[in-house]
């Protein structure tokens, strides 16, 4: 079958006006040629995609009421208006967001320059051009001036014709690296948007042990206190008073570490969303709390699904397409290569007569140029299929990683979020058992030693129970992150 431009071609070399040109013949011997291959095409086999299960492995612990659409904008489930406008800050500004943009800005481009290989050239020039023969050149005697001047003007065109979509096919990977670009970028605004969430808890997560290390640090200078009054009245020895000063001294030392992460931690949040750390110290540094949600909704999701969702795994699919496609246009390079070429124009020995008929000239031509032994075709064939054969294979593990990311998430947000709730028991007995002990030291009825082990345990489970706090919300992005929640794909 043939192309429509292909038709036109052949319905425009069969009118009658064509008898008049000289250049019938090879026109019709190139049409023949046409005729010949037009029906011809270069095909490349591509792998089978990779098979998934029927469901994920735990199942996920989903809603019912969520959506697909929930997770375009997973961040303000959480209810913080202030986490939301950093992601939104940060999906304006971040360098790398900014860098992915340039590189869909640069595939598009090149599949411009594609695309404009493939069409008809034309160019438009003059020259002119000054010069003096030799008497002794038999030519000079019929020249009827020696210097002379030679004028000249005239329009060429050029068009290669892509018989057997060489040209198409490498559009066609342009266009595939396009989209790649698209959802590259796409991942990209995923990930800094997860880095930004995550942090942002890590800061709350910092801001709220050191509020719990303060309580806990009055609490020791509170006992310090008691126990150098009891001290005084011969109730207690001075080894008591130096083991809680001891206590006190521990807790108070935990303090320029915990500084030390949050003060970092607004930092790297400051160059995620683009702008000046200092300008974030403002908003940041006033002490806040972990989001209250941290059970937010998850919808149900199928595996399959992910094919549609991870922007990872639509960039691998696009490149793995390009890659077939410059595959196809390899061997469509071996192929035998048709063109038309056309001039008018005008040539003169003077300025005056440039534009008169005796000055004006023509031509028309076809050719036909068929690769007989050029190894470097074949090469590039080979070196084309294998890299076609490292895309298909990068794809399936695309797909086998998303899958690995979506279970182990899910195993690692119902593992934190069982730790969270075990942590949060531990912690309500170890406050009732502390006042009970620290009721019964004042008494007399226990000693230091018990009180001093309860404060020591209440301290380290309620930083773990922070923790634990945060690594939930933390386990909530990355699942969010690993159903590829949270972009668009924009305008190709």
């Amino acid at each position: 079958m043939f192309s429509s431009k292909q038709s036109r071609l052949l319905l425009v070399q069969s009118e009658p006006d064509m008898m008049k040109y000289p250049f019938k013949k090879p026109l019709s011997v190139l049409s023949l040629l046409i005729l010949t291959a037009g029906c011809a095409t270069v095909t490349v086999p591509s792998t089978q995609p990779v098979t998934l299960p029927a469901q994920f492995s735990p199942a996920l612990e989903s809603s019912a009421t969520a959506s697909a659409d929930s997770l375009q904008t997973w961040w303000t489930l959480f209810e913080d208006p202030l986490l939301a406008g950093l992601v939104e800050r940060a999906l304006l500004h971040n360098r790398d967001i900014q860098t992915a943009l340039a590189r869909v800005r640069e595939t598009r481009a090149l599949r411009n320059l594609s695309a404009a290989e493939s069409l008809p050239q034309l160019s438009l020039g003059g020259s002119v051009l000054r010069d003096r023969l030799s008497q002794k050149d038999r030519s000079a005697d019929q020249l009827g001036k020696n210097p002379a001047t030679v004028y000249r003007a005239g329009f060429d065109a050029s068009w290669e014709l892509d018989i057997f979509s060489a040209a198409a096919q490498r559009n066609t990977a342009a266009s595939a690296e396009v989209e790649a670009a698209l959802a590259a970028g796409a991942a990209m605004r995923l990930s800094v948007a997860a880095e930004v969430a995550t942090n942002y808890f890590e800061i709350r997560s910092l801001q709220q042990q050191i509020r719990n290390l303060d309580q806990l640090t009055g609490a020791a200078q509170q006992l310090v206190a008691l126990v150098r009054v009891r001290e005084q009245r011969g109730l207690a020895s001075a080894l008591e008073r130096l083991q809680s000063e001891e206590q006190l001294a521990l807790t108070s030392a935990q303090q320029p570490l915990l500084q030390a992460r949050l003060q970092t931690a607004i930092r790297r949040i400051g160059i995620l969303v683009g702008a000046d750390s200092q300008a974030l110290l403002g908003q940041l540094e006033p002490v806040g709390s972990l989001p209250a949600k941290s059970r937010t909704e998850v919808p149900a999701l199928l595996p399959a699904a992910l094919l549609e969702r991870r922007p990872d795994i639509i960039a691998a699919e696009r490149q793995w397409a390009s890659a077939l496609a410059r595959w196809a246009g390899a061997e469509a390079d071996r192929m035998p290569k048709f063109s038309l070429s056309a001039s008018l124009g005008t040539l003169a020995m003077g300025s005056t007569g440039l534009l008169s008929s005796p000055a004006q000239l023509w031509a028309l031509g076809a050719m036909v140029r068929a690769p007989l032994y050029q190894p470097a075709l074949s090469a590039t064939a080979q070196v084309q299929r294998a890299r076609a054969e490292q895309a298909a294979l990068a794809y399936e593990s695309s797909v086998v990683q998303a899958m690995l990311d979506v279970e182990a998430s899910n195993i690692r947000l119902q593992q934190a979020r069982q730790r969270e709730q075990q942590l949060a028991l531990a912690l309500a007995a170890n406050n009732e058992a502390l006042a009970l002990s620290r009721l019964r030291y004042e008494r007399g009825l226990s000693d230091l030693l018990t009180v001093l082990d309860l404060v020591r345990r209440q301290l380290s489970t309620e930083q773990e129970w922070i923790v634990a706090q945060e690594q939930s919300l933390g386990q909530t992005v990355a699942l969010y992150k690993a159903l590829g929640g949270g972009w668009e794909l924009p305008q190709r």
